[in-house]
């Protein structure tokens, strides 16, 4: 019952923390949110492959390089430690983009008539209800979500401007 309880805080705690996060993304990076959510309605399976290759890519590079800088000592590890650090920021950025944009799509077809706030809103709500679901949220929605973001963002970064 203890753990229950434990999940239901964290849950409550969670979306208003990722709603206030993906309204700041929104606001401070328009275009990158735009550009990203005009190729996740363009090309979502393009996204999808282009997003699991870098996942697949970077992950397992960062995590090996931490577990090597846990093996040293010195200074050597500290020069293993700053690209593993770099591999997942950018890992952590491109999700930040793309599960934004995510959201954005979401809230377009579940809410259309609604404001960008009240449509960021329920759309976290409905991402996070849905990604909270033991194994299939866990390990088929929230991945598929992570990749198709992070492809969106990686192919919008190549798109032309219009």
């Amino acid at each position: 019952m203890d753990q229950l309880i434990r999940f239901l805080v964290v849950f409550i705690l969670l979306v208003p923390a990722l709603f206030g996060f993906f309204i700041v993304i929104n606001v401070l990076f328009p275009k990158r949110v735009t550009k990203t959510l005009t190729v996740l309605h363009h090309t979502p399976a393009r996204a999808f492959w282009i997003g699991l290759v870098n996942i697949v890519f970077l992950l397992p590079i960062s995590m090996l390089l931490f577990s090597l800088a846990d093996i040293t000592t010195g200074p050597l590890k500290w020069i293993i430690t700053l690209p593993a650090l770099f591999f997942l920021a950018v890992l952590l950025g491109l999700a930040s983009f793309g599960l934004s944009s995510v959201v954005n799509m979401v809230g377009e077809r579940v809410t259309p008539e609604q404001s960008l706030l009240k449509r960021t809103f329920w759309s976290t709500l409905l991402l996070c209800l849905a990604s909270a679901l033991p194994l299939v949220g866990w390990f088929l929605l929230l991945p598929y979500l992570l990749a198709i973001g992070i492809g969106g963002v990686i192919l919008g970064f190549f798109q032309k401007d219009s």
